[in-house]
């Protein structure tokens, strides 16, 4: 016999035979213990907390992604707005080649002293 099921049935038949033997007490630990976690600091891979709750974190990813598409979305429906972008970007990188040696030694002294505040730590 050969029995197929797609993710969706599979997670479905999970997810109802999981929650039928939850008790309402189970239930209630288990919400309250998801509020606990979203409203927690989440800890970096060195275990220091930081400011940003999982809700928040989740928010922030939501509106960057919203302020993406609406950016994208004008930048593909305004072509006078992406020529002047084009324009400014060329311009640019075209000032950054001209004194590319001077670029290059800013950038050196910016990794040097990143490296050293960082040390400094």
């Amino acid at each position: 016999m050969d029995l197929k099921l797609n993710q969706d049935q599979l997670s479905q038949i999970i997810a109802g035979a999981i929650l039928s033997q939850i008790t309402d007490e189970m239930r209630a630990d288990i919400i309250k213990q998801a509020i606990v976690h979203l409203t927690t600091p989440v800890k970096d891979q060195y275990g220091r907390a930081s400011s940003e709750t999982s809700l928040q974190r989740a928010f922030n990813l939501a509106c960057d992604r919203v302020a993406y598409d609406v950016a994208n979305d004008y930048v593909a429906t305004h072509p006078e707005f992406r020529a002047a972008m084009t324009k400014a970007m060329e311009y640019a990188a075209a000032e950054a080649l001209a004194n590319i040696d001077e670029v290059r030694e800013k950038l050196a002294e910016s990794v040097v002293q990143a490296l050293w505040q960082k040390h400094d730590r």
